[in-house]
């Protein structure tokens, strides 16, 4: 019985050294690496996919596109098991060892599966469910970006932050995001269809595509000091995509000089054909690029429309770059070509113009409806927008052409802050045909006419706003008639309107400044004309302490002939004298300390 419990006390001894010598905690002050170098890295199925699966980097594990911090690494001989102890029921993984530097690796008991560390994707490997993005694109949810940044220190002053623009407002928006301290981070971005954004990280862009109501994984290595090696890899739904996006890179089909030689030599239809050869180009080169490795359809759309974006963008420019050639041969600007015929935009591809997949190009996209939309604007002549479209451009009925509605409709709703008339509201029903468009505006249209009912009922109770008569006047005495009605005051004026987003931008920035200057001697002056429509006027102003006017065309036409006003905001400084400063004090180039140190100035005086 003694030598039972004597060899029963020597195995557990055994035991317990060799699992002191085996298991590795993720402590902080552990001083020795978790995760064994022999099995470090990413590590990407062989079945010819190049899929990621593992990521193995001290002191974390990455699977199933999450970051795994609380692990337990126990070995025996080459083998490794890896607990991961962060999930409500812990997992381990499993590896040994395989010819070529190759592992074996198993995240269910006796399931091994062959992994390398380098992706290798076989050229008839193929892709399941493999399918071009169709008509259901839109849809308002949240796209999730996980990510990992191996080696990341957090540097003082330095931001991590995403880009984006998207088409409904055409706007580039700037949004900071967190990296925790040992580089895991996680964004949650409001999206409503599927384009690439920017990630900007340590002087880094890096491109990734995301989905409304999809999770993407982003890893990247900044310990690697060569910046072209620093590329993501990805996990999640999206990860396919990604993948191949960046495989394939983001061609780019022109070079500027080029853009500008040619324009300068050529007529505008040489200029097109020279355009859609590069563009042709472009397009052999990617399917030779899919010919030699698989690529996923969805990605080669999207370079697809993204390469027929920038071309059908530059065509359209082409007034623009023959001006741009001529300042850089100090020449005279040639002038505007003769309108385009509609038989001149018959190269606009219905593959982009009809296929409701077009905004999945993202910023390219963007950039060519901009310039469709500043190309009718120089050719307009006497027609309104969506007539232009239809009838002189030929476009057909398809997303672009609905896009290029929205933006009009969704400019006059801004604007004039003003609900759609019944002709309006029925116009946007019949002209737009992509429902969650035609919706937004329908939405929106209701929203502002709901605030300004409100707004109306708020308003009865505000002070501190004036409507002064003007009193009789003779032609170029306007300014001095405006201004003789504040004797012995400082008078900041501001020429504005209810559309003009800088200028609401503006006041608003004034707002506190205004309050220091209440009661002294100093008035605030603001006018603007007939392009603000008199309901959306009488709403705004008396959020606006100060004096208003607003002016009729023959009087605006007066008063920006003296002073040569040609773009709004602009901000005119008169003493107490009624002597002028200043006529420009810059669009909103001050800011409200530069603005005190003029006031009080005056004030002195």
């Amino acid at each position: 019985m003694n030598r039972i419990l004597l060899i029963m006390c020597v195995c557990m001894a055994s035991l317990q050294s060799y699992s002191q010598k085996n298991i590795q905690a993720a402590a902080p002050d552990a001083g020795k690496p978790i995760i064994p170098q022999e099995i470090e890295g990413n590590w990407y199925r062989t079945d010819g996919s190049g899929e990621w699966v593992y990521g193995f980097h001290n002191p974390v594990v990455i699977w199933n596109s999450q970051v795994h911090d609380s692990v337990l690494v126990k070995k025996s001989g080459r083998k490794y098991e890896i607990s991961l102890l962060d999930l409500g029921a812990p997992r381990t993984i499993r590896t040994k060892p395989a010819s070529g530097g190759n592992l074996l690796i198993s995240a269910e008991p006796g399931k091994f599966e062959l992994f390398s560390r380098e992706s290798q994707i076989k050229s008839d490997f193929v892709i399941p469910d493999d399918q071009e993005f169709r008509s259901t694109i839109f849809k308002r949810d949240t796209a999730i970006i996980i990510g990992y940044l191996k080696g990341y220190r957090p540097v003082k002053g330095q931001s991590t932050v995403i880009r984006t623009q998207e088409v409904l407002d055409f706007l580039e928006k700037i949004t900071k995001f967190q990296v925790e301290s040992d580089g895991k981070f996680e964004i949650r971005i409001p999206v409503y269809y599927p384009h690439e954004i920017q990630l900007y990280i340590k002087g880094l862009y890096r491109n990734v595509f995301i989905e409304p109501g999809k999770k993407t994984f982003v890893f990247l290595d900044l310990t690697d000091r060569e910046t072209s090696k620093k590329v993501p890899a990805f996990m999640g739904d999206n990860a396919r995509i990604n993948s191949d996006l960046q495989y394939i890179g983001k061609p780019h089909l022109f070079q500027y000089l080029d853009m500008v030689g040619n324009a300068d030599k050529m007529n505008w239809n040489e200029y097109k054909d020279w355009g859609l050869a590069q563009l042709q180009k472009g397009l052999d080169s990617l399917q030779r690029t899919a010919s030699r490795t698989p690529v996923c359809k969805k990605a080669i759309q999207v370079r697809r429309l993204g390469m027929a974006c920038e071309t059908y963008g530059l065509i359209l420019q082409y007034d623009m770059y023959q001006n741009v050639g001529a300042d850089l041969k100090k020449s005279p600007e040639p002038g505007r070509p003769e309108i385009p015929g509609k038989d001149f935009y018959s190269f606009l591809s219905p593959d982009l113009l009809a296929s409701p997949a077009g905004p999945v190009a993202g910023e390219a996209y963007c950039e060519f409806i901009s310039e469709i939309d500043f190309h009718a604007s120089d050719y307009l002549g006497n027609k309104e927008r969506p007539q232009y479209f239809l009838e002189s451009m030929g476009l057909p009925r398809g997303i672009t052409l609905d896009y290029l509605l929205y933006q009009y409709y969704s400019f006059q709703l801004k604007g004039n802050m003003q609900p759609f008339s019944k002709v309006e509201r029925d116009s946007v029903e019949m002209l737009i045909g992509t429902s969650f468009l035609r919706d937004s505006l329908i939405t929106e249209s209701d929203r502002i006419g709901q605030e300004n009912q409100a707004r109306a009922i708020e308003n009865k109770a505000k002070t501190g706003y004036f409507i002064p008569d003007l009193p009789a006047f003779s032609g170029d005495s306007l300014f001095e008639v405006i201004i003789s009605q504040y004797p012995g005051k400082v008078i900041f004026m501001d020429f504005w309107a209810t559309w003009c987003s800088p200028c609401k931008a503006g006041i608003q920035r004034m707002k506190p400044l205004k309050e220091e200057y209440s009661g002294k001697d100093i008035v605030f002056v603001y006018i603007t004309n007939t392009s603000s429509p008199p309901d959306t006027w009488d709403l705004y102003i008396p959020d606006v302490k100060g004096y208003h006017y607003r002016l009729t065309a023959e009087q605006t036409k007066h008063l920006y002939k003296r002073f040569d006003i040609k773009t709004i905001p602009r901000y005119m400084l008169i003493g107490k004298t009624g002597k002028l400063v200043n006529d420009n004090l810059g669009t909103g180039a001050h800011t409200n300390e530069e603005l005190r140190k003029l006031f009080d100035e005056e004030l002195k005086k």
